[in-house]
C-alpha cells in the first residue's frame, strides 16, 4: 500500500481512478426536463442497460421496483421535485435481488420521498454493494423510512429517514453517516442481526428507544455533535439505546446519550461492550471537477491514516470493525498524520471524466493506540455523481 506525500496525491488518485473505472464511459439517459430520453422513471430504469445512469430532472415522478445494478441520480431538492409510489405500491423505491460487483447507487439533492402503503425505501435480498445519499423520506405511521433485510452491503449517507420506525434493517451489513433517524410515534431504529458502523447520526425515537439492536455487532462514532435521544410522556421513562445480545464499541462521552426519566441511557442484556472511542471519519459529497474532502477526528491525539480504494460488496470481519475496503485492489493512502479533534483532514479535485462519473469509492481510517492496537473508523464514500 503506497505512502504518498500531499503534494503527490492528486496525481496518485487521478491515476487509481482512472485505473479502477470501468473500460468505457457509462451511458447515459434523462428522465423529464427538456428533450429527456424518457418522460416516465419507471419506464427508464426498465429499458435503460445495466451500469447505466438516469438522470431524473426536477418534477413529480413516480417511483420503481429493479433488480438491475444502476446509477440514479435524482438531480432535484425539496423545492423542484419529488418522488410519488406508485398506485397502490407497498414502497416508493424497492431494490429486490440486486447482484454483481457493480451494485446500486440512488443520490438525490436532498430529494423527498414519498411513502408506499409499508413504507419509503426497501432493499432486500441484495448481494451487491447499495448506496443511498442525500434523499429525505418522511414516512407516517405505521410506515417504514427505509427497510434492509437480507443485504450484503448497505450504506446510506447524509439523508434523513423518517417513519415507524425510521430505519429497520434485519441480516445485512450496514453503515449510516450523517443522517437523521427518527420516529414521532415509537422507535427510531431497530436493527436485528446485523453488523453495523453508524457515524455522527442522530437518532431520536418517541416513547420507546431511539435505537434498539437485537443480536447485532456494531460500533457508533460521533465527535460529540451528535445525540441519541427518545421524547417521553411526563412519568414515563424511556433508554435511548437498548441493546439485546448485541457486542458494542463507543465512547458514551461522544456520542450525546441523551437519558429520560430515571432509567440509564444505556441498557445492556447479553452481549459485550467495549468503552473505546471509533474515530469519526466523514466524507464531502463529490462532483466532478470540485474539491473532495476527508476528515478523521478522534478526541485524544493519536496517529492515523485514512485510505482510499475500491469499496467490498461483503465486508471482511475484523473484531468489532467491518472492513469495507478492499485491501487487495490498489489501495492508496490519502492522509497520514496525528488525528485529533481538528481532525486529519485530505482534500483532492475529482477529475473532470467522464469515464469516472458513476463510479464510487471508499475510505477507511485507522488510528493506533499507544500501545500499537489499530481501531478502525466507520467507511466514507465518495460517489462521482
Amino acid at each position: 500500500m503506497p505512502l504518498i506525500s500531499p503534494r503527490h496525491l492528486v496525481g496518485a488518485l487521478a491515476t487509481f481512478w482512472l485505473a479502477a473505472t470501468l473500460p468505457a464511459q457509462r451511458p447515459v439517459y434523462t428522465v423529464g426536463g427538456a428533450s429527456p430520453n424518457f418522460t416516465s422513471l419507471p419506464t427508464a430504469i426498465a429499458a435503460v442497460p445495466p451500469g447505466a445512469i438516469v438522470v431524473v430532472r426536477p418534477g413529480v415522478h413516480v417511483g420503481f421496483t429493479t433488480n438491475k445494478p444502476l446509477r440514479v441520480l435524482l438531480d432535484f431538492d425539496a423545492a423542484s421535485g419529488v418522488i410519488q409510489p406508485p398506485a397502490g405500491a407497498g414502497y416508493a423505491i424497492s431494490l429486490d435481488g440486486v447482484a454483481g460487483a457493480d451494485g446500486f447507487v440512488l443520490v438525490g439533492r436532498g430529494a423527498p420521498i414519498l411513502p408506499g402503503l409499508i413504507g419509503g425505501i426497501r432493499v432486500v435480498n441484495t448481494s451487491a454493494s447499495v448506496v443511498i445519499e442525500g434523499v429525505a423520506v418522511a414516512a407516517t405511521s405505521p410506515r417504514s423510512g427505509l427497510e434492509v433485510q437480507n443485504a450484503a452491503a448497505v450504506h446510506v449517507r447524509r439523508s434523513v429517514l423518517a417513519g415507524a420506525p425510521g430505519l429497520q434493517v434485519q441480516i445485512a451489513n450496514f453503515s449510516i453517516s450523517e443522517c437523521v433517524v427518527l420516529s414521532s410515534v415509537g422507535v427510531g431504529a431497530v436493527l436485528y442481526n446485523t453488523r453495523f458502523d453508524a457515524v455522527r447520526t442522530f437518532f431520536s425515537g418517541a416513547n420507546q428507544p431511539a435505537l434498539r439492536l437485537f443480536d447485532c455487532v456494531g460500533r457508533i462514532s460521533s465527535d460529540g455533535s451528535t445525540t441519541i435521544s427518545s421524547v417521553a410522556a411526563v412519568g414515563l421513562a424511556v433508554s435511548p439505546l437498548e441493546a439485546w445480545d448485541s457486542d458494542l464499541q463507543f465512547d458514551p462521552a461522544r456520542i450525546g446519550l441523551v437519558a429520560n426519566g430515571t432509567t440509564p441511557p444505556f441498557v445492556r442484556v447479553g452481549g459485550v461492550f467495549k468503552d473505546e472511542e471509533v474515530p469519526t471519519l466523514v466524507t464531502s459529497q463529490v462532483l466532478p471537477g470540485l474539491p473532495a474532502t476527508v476528515r478523521m477526528t478522534s478526541a485524544s491525539p493519536r496517529i492515523g491514516a485514512v485510505v482510499l480504494g475500491e469499496m467490498l460488496s461483503t465486508p471482511a470481519v475484523f473484531e468489532f470493525t467491518n472492513v469495507w475496503v478492499n485491501s487487495i485492489a490498489g489501495p492508496v493512502v490519502a492522509a497520514v498524520g496525528i488525528c485529533d479533534a481538528a481532525g486529519l483532514v485530505s482534500q483532492t479535485v475529482i477529475p473532470n471524466s467522464p469515464v469516472l462519473r458513476g463510479n464510487v469509492f471508499c475510505l477507511q481510517g485507522v488510528v493506533w493506540q499507544p500501545n500499537g492496537w489499530p481501531v478502525l473508523s466507520g467507511p466514507g464514500l465518495w460517489a462521482v455523481l
